[in-house]
């Protein structure tokens, strides 16, 4: 073998060695950071007081669309067909978004169809109960389902 064949041997050996280890450092750090997230704590912990009984969404933040349709003297708005489940601030489920809708079409805004029951579904509520002649708590329950459900005049 001439001095070109063996420097050319000698250059291939440093390649794989340097590319093994380059493999090696990418598999030793990419371990590492693994192990660190998996024994990152949480923002909260579990099990503790400060834990929400609000229900948790199951669904990304978006606006919903009413269908509205009348079954049996009842308006429905595509969402809920309840009329007897209570819903309040905090609750982010589907069924708030019937309420919403149902509570635009009697003339009061809800500041949006988001399926979230916050201050200003709370408030349009309360405005509706009242008009209605209903206790003005904000919490629709089946008293307000009913009046809710009431095709408009």
């Amino acid at each position: 073998m001439g001095p070109d064949a063996s420097g050319r041997a000698d250059r291939r050996g440093v390649v794989a060695a340097v590319t093994a280890a380059a493999t090696l450092a990418l598999l030793v750090t990419t371990g590492v950071l693994a192990a660190a997230q998996w024994r990152k704590p949480s923002a909260q912990p579990h099990g503790t007081a400060e834990e929400s009984a609000v229900p948790v969404s199951t669904y990304s933040a978006r606006t919903f669309p009413c269908y509205f349709t009348k079954h049996d003297g009842l308006m429905y708005a595509g969402h809920s067909t309840t009329l007897t489940e209570t819903y309040n601030v905090g609750i982010t489920v589907e069924a708030v978004a019937e309420v919403q809708c149902l509570i635009e079409r009697h003339g009061f805004d809800p500041q949006g169809i988001d399926g979230s029951f916050g201050p200003n579904t709370k408030s349009a509520v309360q405005r509706f109960q009242r008009s209605r002649g209903l206790d003005d708590d904000g919490i629709v329950g089946p008293a307000t389902w009913r009046a809710l459900r009431e095709p408009r005049g």
